[in-house]
């Protein structure tokens, strides 16, 4: 998660939205595979 949070900040505002849409198609996925 750490890792994903770093990649976040380093994302612009600009590119909020894609970074958005990633998150939230690995959202269900990774929270699979962590547990």
């Amino acid at each position: 998660m750490l890792r994903i949070e770093a990649r976040n900040a380093a994302v612009p505002i600009e590119r909020k939205p894609e970074w958005i849409k990633t998150r939230a198609r690995m959202g269900p996925e990774y929270t699979e595979l962590k547990s």
